[in-house]
């Protein structure tokens, strides 16, 4: 990404080296934005404090600057193209709690699926979760044995969804009385 993108006049303090690639960024905005990355560039207990260069191993340099884009107020917008799973993976690592509503705002105008279920189970994505468990409690609890992903909701969800079909059986059942 070009540099200019990532510096307000000029005056970025830190470079995040990622894949051998270098994003340039403002210690003051990470602060703000991170527990982690406050404690980690504040505190003496950490190397990070009085380094200019921090490399960041193992992480993606795509996913890093899709995470800065969110950080930084670039006024970017959440789209099907955003890479999610990978937001909500940087956001409950560096507990960037901006970017963790940013994505379940998001995912909450998705139509509920397993998959969506899944990622909420993952991310603590309470409301998501609710939204789905209340769309599949209305379907028989045979057809959704039979998605493929069902095996891979916890043994919570799948109890609430068997509550829930079972509340609504009554409901059906009181008003055919």
């Amino acid at each position: 990404m070009d540099k200019n993108i990532w510096e307000f006049n000029k005056k970025f303090d830190i470079t995040f080296l990622v894949e051998g690639e270098e994003l340039y960024v403002h210690r003051y905005v990470l602060s703000s934005s991170s527990p982690v990355f406050k404690v980690m560039l504040e505190s003496d207990n950490f190397v990070e404090k009085n380094k200019r260069v921090i490399s960041l191993p193992n992480k993606k340099k795509e996913n890093i600057q899709e995470m800065l884009n969110y950080i930084y107020p670039f006024g970017h917008q959440i789209s099907d193209e955003t890479n999610i799973d990978s937001l909500l993976i940087l956001s409950r690592e560096y507990q960037i709690n901006k970017i963790h509503n940013l994505c379940e705002e998001f995912l909450l105008k998705k139509e509920p699926t397993f998959e969506l279920l899944i990622t909420a189970q993952e991310f603590q994505l309470k409301n998501i979760e609710n939204k789905c468990i209340e769309y599949f409690s209305k379907k028989a609890l045979i057809s959704l044995e039979n998605y493929p992903k069902y095996n891979e909701l916890s043994e919570d969800n799948k109890l609430q969804l068997a509550e829930r079909q079972n509340m609504t059986l009554q409901a059906a059942c009181g008003k055919a009385r």
